[in-house]
């Protein structure tokens, strides 16, 4: 005997319909119970597999949003790098003007020197020849 709605079923005959239909109504109600419950507990490991998946997708965002302010940091410290690369820049620029400037002086005390230099083999050609008068 196939699966029926008692309650179903004794409803129809106490309504007036005959044992033989009331049974067929009864059994095809609870085929159709039995395909709703199929279809209920279908629907339950759908929405439990959607919410493990939006909770994955809210986890990933998570760690998007992590991703950036990351990224974010990364760009902050370039930019500082940057910044401190135009400083070395404008660092060497100045020593490079102070060593041109340095080098002009070395060249002006270079020449002072040689001068110097041969205003003393002068004095002391002439402290020789007044200290070795001709004989």
């Amino acid at each position: 005997m196939a699966l029926q709605l008692g309650g179903l079923r004794d409803a129809l005959i106490s309504a007036g319909v005959d044992k033989p239909e009331a049974a067929a109504a009864a059994e095809e109600m609870a085929g159709y119970d039995i395909r709703l419950t199929r279809l209920s507990t279908q629907m339950q490991m759908v929405i439990g597999v959607l919410l493990l998946l939006l909770g994955s997708q809210a986890a990933l965002w998570a760690e998007y949003g992590k991703l950036g302010g990351q990224i974010a940091d990364v760009a902050g410290q370039i930019t500082e790098v940057h910044g401190q690369i135009g400083d070395v820049h404008s660092q060497i620029r100045d020593l490079q003007a102070r060593t041109a400037r340095i080098e002009e002086q070395n060249a002006k005390l270079t020449e002072q020197t040689a001068k110097v230099l041969e205003q003393n083999a002068q004095i002391i050609s002439q402290l020789g020849r007044l200290t070795n008068p001709p004989h």
